[in-house]
């Protein structure tokens, strides 16, 4: 057993103690950073700012877009912004909105980067508020009359006394849907066509619920299994799912009747147009597409002409939105409409040669990863390994600004995601999580052979990864970036909202669970040992990944005599924050990278 936690007091970013303890380091590594990062940071502003497009929703009266450019976010129909997060105040985010079915109604969810904010209901022709509330909530549903709505007991208990966190669905502030669902699981709800599809989830099993949007109270389960499994639609009669029992990589059924198959190429996401199916797979870790009949019989198919994750998908019944995006490319947007894909619009900032590349891990498993940027330099090696979330290509600005210093960006397939399915998730879960690591070492390992400088970076899930490798492997890195990070495996999940994840990590109050958890937390791991120098940065308001996991990381560093470089904010949260605000961290993470490969 562990000794008593010596940085317990941490964990309490309320006291003036901490937040000064916190403060002080923290302006020590911004002046450090300050003369690299002020240089840096004019050209990364110009690519942080491109337009990025967060989310799409196709309705009668036109596609509703939310997205971020030149220092705002903004929800738009077609070329009129509707909303921009300048007329909400200083350092606010839209994070995502609903729209009723015609669209003549639209919700949005605001804050400082928290996950707590407000829900705020318009008309879309005047603009009039028609409701506003608090807290955290999610899956908004119009009704001819009022409105049903998702909110998370995060600190306090349901209102029959489910402990927190939890989630029920309410409408006027009461609860119709949820009530003897235990802790610790998420619920969503959409509408289609009249009809209400719910999900119950925690990380790795789903129950799908539907019945007539009207009637909560009677809304049955009508799909369930020790698998995940999603509803699309309610199309023509009938109820779509997208399920990954058998071995993981997806099927889609109609009122539990298999329309497409199962093949070994993982479904991402699905939308029903016109009748048809169109399909998202994974081939090779990056998208491309397939439309299905009724009669589960290809009509066609479409691949973006570049390696590019479709990660927004929205459709009515007569036409569907994709946006698709890669490392180099904000967005691409394509229609499909009877039955032809065409493309509607594109931003490319970076035209970037992008390599794949595979690795065998330590149990000999194959690992791919993606690279591009210069060859020969120094390497920036990220990767995640968790929760089912793939790392399929997507754009991230921070990458594209080393890519053009001449780094050697690297981004790794391990197992924890879905690029291969769920069995692929569940191999790098649980007791099983130990594979992730290794699997991330490999990779990085073999540009340690090549003899280039490697810093690793993960941020969240990842930051755990990053911790324990470097905690296991020290040798292999040159430097460390951990942003907004799970490190402290005992205590995780009494810190915040970690209680959602125990299925996908174990319950440390649970001696099995416990053992292995404790082989590889990064925080109990240190020893008076060298390790790389490593940068820390969080937000003492993140009130996902609790502050606490960074805070004591970096002071048990510390102790250890290792060279730590702790940045805080003093506000924003784990979703993010301000453009200007993310400007100024991640100019101040492309320094630190830089002074380390140089």
């Amino acid at each position: 057993m562990p000794s008593a936690d010596p940085y317990l007091w941490l964990e309490n970013v309320q006291s003036r103690r901490v937040r000064n303890w916190a403060i002080s380091r923290s302006r020590r590594c911004r002046t450090r950073l300050r003369p690299l990062s002020s240089k840096v940071e004019p050209q990364f502003s110009r690519i942080y700012d491109v337009p990025t497009i967060m989310q799409v929703k196709v309705t009668p009266r036109g596609a509703f877009l939310l997205e971020r450019r030149e220092g705002a976010y903004s929800i738009r129909l077609e070329k009129e912004t509707v909303v921009s997060s300048r007329d909400l105040g200083p350092d606010y985010v839209i994070l995502y909105f609903y729209t009723d079915e015609a669209g003549e109604r639209l919700a949005y969810f605001f804050s400082k980067g928290e996950d707590e904010g407000r829900m705020r209901l318009i008309e879309v022709a005047s603009r009039r508020t028609i409701a506003e509330l608090e807290g955290s909530i999610s899956s908004l549903i119009f009704l001819s009359r009022g409105f049903y709505y998702v909110k998370s007991f995060r600190k306090e208990s349901t209102p029959e006394g489910t402990k927190p966190p939890a989630d029920r669905v309410m409408r006027d502030g009461k609860v119709v849907f949820g009530k003897g669902i235990p802790t610790a699981h998420s619920i969503s709800v959409e509408s289609s066509h009249g009809k209400a599809l719910v999900t119950v989830h925690r990380w790795s099993k789903t129950d799908v619920y539907f019945g007539d949007l009207d009637a909560p109270g009677a809304w049955s389960k009508v799909y369930e299994g020790d698998f995940l499994s999603y509803p699309i639609a309610y199309s023509d009669g009938g109820l779509y799912i997208l399920s990954y029992e058998g071995e993981g990589y997806g099927r889609i059924l109609r009122d539990e009747k298999v329309v497409v198959g199962e093949t070994k190429e993982p479904i991402h996401n699905a939308a029903v147009v016109s009748g048809d199916i169109v399909v998202d797979y994974v081939r090779n870790c990056a998208s491309y597409l397939r439309v299905v009949g009724a009669d589960g019989r290809e009509k066609t198919s479409f691949e973006p002409p570049f390696k590019s994750t479709v990660e927004l998908v929205s459709s009515d019944d007569d036409r569907a939105l994709l946006v698709a995006a890669s490392f180099g490319v904000p967005y691409a947007i394509y229609e499909f409409a009877k039955g032809a894909f065409t493309e509607q619009d594109k931003l490319v900032v970076e035209e970037l040669k992008i390599r794949d590349g595979f690795v065998r891990s330590r149990d000999g498993t194959r690992v791919h990863y993606f690279e591009f940027g210069p060859r020969g330099g120094g390497v920036l090696a990220y990767g995640y390994g968790g929760f089912s979330i793939p790392r399929t290509p997507f754009y991230d600005p921070m990458l594209v600004q080393l890519a053009r210093l001449g780094v050697t960006c690297v981004v790794s397939n391990l197992r924890g995601g879905n690029e291969y399915g769920e069995q692929w998730h569940r191999a790098g879960k649980r007791e099983r999580k130990q594979n992730v690591f290794d699997d991330f070492a490999a990779v990085i390992g073999k540009f340690k052979e090549d003899g280039r400088k490697v810093v690793a970076f993960g941020r969240s899930n990842g930051g755990l990864l990053v911790g324990a490798v470097m905690t296991q492997h020290p040798e292999l890195l040159d430097a460390a970036v951990i942003g907004y990070p799970v490190l402290d495996m005992l205590r995780f999940h009494r810190l915040s909202v970690g209680r959602y994840w125990v299925d996908e990590y174990g319950d440390p109050d649970e001696p099995p669970d416990r053992r292995y958890l404790l082989k590889y937390s990064p925080y109990h791991n240190v020893r008076k040992m060298h390790y790389p120098p490593t940068l820390i940065y969080t937000s003492l308001h993140d009130d996902r990944v609790h502050p606490g996991h960074g805070l004591k990381f970096a002071a048990k560093l510390e102790k250890a005599g290792a060279e730590v470089w702790l940045r805080v904010q003093a506000k924003g949260g784990h979703l993010g924050s301000s453009p200007r605000t993310r400007i100024r961290e991640l100019s101040d993470v492309v320094a630190f990278v830089e002074r380390s490969l140089a």
